[in-house]
């Protein structure tokens, strides 16, 4: 079976393909290949770019279940059928979107995650029939773009951090503690769950003490302080703190905490 390199290959060796003449929705040889399967020129061809890639690797066909589809929703309905949904952006994912104010079909476009950047919330994409051509395109949750990442059934697939344990974690051993994180908040749904980012501090002392959690959403701040008793943990979800998209969240205390980040679904 490929792995996920093994098709970003394909990918790769795409950048570049643009329509001839532009506007024209014809792109040799993505739209050469759909024809062979019942497509007629001049359709918009993003599907096809990504079924084309899967197709041109020995057993790549097989991951995406057959599909040779100029449809976006139908990488989507098929992660959702068996499973393959991921909360977020990897490389080797299918980045399936859905623009907002769009009404003409049940998704918008799709791509193939190329690189993430967890920490700014941002990935890039490879894309076929963006602006008329196969290109990079960095993607990031502070737009009103809906994503559904699919994972295919990979060789080697990289394997998303646990989504039950803490994701980040730092012991701060003298004076005050100041922890943040930033990255992808509100990471989506998985097996159609969505996922927030929880912040937790735990008073290793007998002697209550407040303990101050901030987040930072583009331009707003939202505050809460939380009054922790001797031996207690305090958790704040990232969502009551406006956590969306790229956001920072700091956790704060008087004394030196164990201090942790971790995914959990919504409830």
């Amino acid at each position: 079976m490929p792995t996920a390199t093994d098709i970003l290959n394909v990918e790769r060796s795409l950048i570049g393909v643009h329509e001839t003449p532009p506007g024209s929705n014809i792109a040799h040889p993505i739209t050469d290949w759909a024809a062979t399967y019942g497509y007629s020129t001049g359709q918009a061809w993003c599907a096809w770019t990504q079924s084309y890639a899967f197709w041109h690797v020995p057993g790549g066909k097989e991951l995406i279940h057959g599909v040779a589809t100029g449809g976006s929703w139908v990488f989507r309905d098929n992660g959702i059928k068996y499973g393959e949904i991921i909360p977020g952006p990897l490389p080797g994912a299918i980045d399936v979107m859905k623009f907002a104010g769009d009404t003409s079909a049940p998704t918008s476009h799709v791509g193939m995650v190329e690189s993430v950047n967890p920490y700014e919330g941002t990935w890039i994409n490879i894309e076929g029939n963006h602006l008329d051509r196969c290109m990079r395109v960095p993607r990031h949750r502070q737009d009103d773009t809906q994503h559904w990442f699919i994972m295919p059934k990979y060789s080697s697939t990289p394997a998303p951090k646990p989504k039950t344990k803490e994701t980040l974690m730092a012991t701060v051993t003298s004076g005050t503690s100041t922890m943040s994180f930033s990255g992808i908040f509100m990471v989506g749904m998985m097996n159609e769950q969505p996922w927030d980012v929880w912040a937790k501090v735990q008073n290793p002392t007998p002697n209550p003490i407040t303990v101050h959690f901030r987040c930072v959403t583009n331009t707003s701040v939202k505050d809460e302080d939380v009054s922790l008793g001797g031996n207690q943990i305090a958790q704040v979800q990232g969502k009551d703190l406006g956590a969306s998209g790229n956001s920072l969240m700091v956790i704060q205390a008087p004394i030196a905490c164990v201090m942790t980040f971790d995914h959990r679904p919504t409830t």
